[in-house]
């Protein structure tokens, strides 16, 4: 009822074992999904603030041993960014009061998006957008 908590461990006494492992287990959890889900926002970063592309993407190669700027970008420039990209998601982490109403807003706005607008995308994309009546 009422006197549950959000976080299932917050239900178990703090001094239990169980909560210190359920604890360390959440962390080495949370912290390679965090690198992996702030890949993709460090890169766009860097293409839109630094105007450069990865090493793949890029049309002058790279050479190893290139030790300065690349294309007139100092190779702290990117380590900045993404150190304020981390330090901006602590600030909103520390800010957020209730994280469970913040997760069920972003999850109920992103699963309509998956259920319903995704799989029609989808659907007009392999058709290459030629759909009679009928098909839609």
């Amino acid at each position: 009822g009422d006197s549950l908590k959000d976080m299932f461990y917050l239900n178990f006494p703090s001094d239990s074992a169980d909560v210190t492992v359920a604890e360390a287990v959440l962390c080495f959890v949370l912290l390679p999904s965090f690198l992996v889900q702030m890949y993709p926002i460090a890169s766009f970063l860097d293409e839109l603030c630094l105007r450069r592309g990865t090493r793949e993407t890029s049309k002058v190669p790279l050479s190893d041993d290139e030790d300065s700027d690349e294309g007139g970008v100092a190779w702290w420039l990117p380590l900045v960014l993404r150190w304020l990209v981390v330090l901006l998601a602590s600030v909103l982490a520390a800010v957020i009061p209730d994280l469970a109403c913040i997760s069920g807003y972003s999850g109920s706005f992103a699963m309509s998006t998956i259920g319903f607008f995704l799989p029609p995308l989808c659907h007009m994309k392999i058709h290459c957008f030629r759909l009679s009546t009928l098909d839609w």
